[in-house]
């Protein structure tokens, strides 16, 4: 009987807590990264980055037919 009354206040008390709202959850705080600020780039950066962009295609461009010429020897 002493069991059956146990098993009991235990059903009643998951009862009770199925009707109230979960327990809070902890969080972390809510971290801002700082803002990245680019600098404004003129005319003759862009000229800048623009030929040193070209230059490595090029190289790029040429190890890649390089490649296929000693590709082609091996064969």
């Amino acid at each position: 009987m002493d069991e059956l009354l146990k098993v009991l206040k235990h059903l009643e008390q998951m009862a009770e807590q199925a009707g109230k709202p979960k327990e809070k959850r902890s969080s972390l705080p809510n971290i801002k990264l700082p803002r990245l600020h680019l600098p404004h780039l003129d005319g003759p950066t862009w000229i800048v980055l623009l030929m040193a962009l070209a230059a490595l295609f090029l190289l790029w461009w040429a190890w890649a037919g390089d490649w296929n010429n000693l590709s082609l020897l091996s064969l």
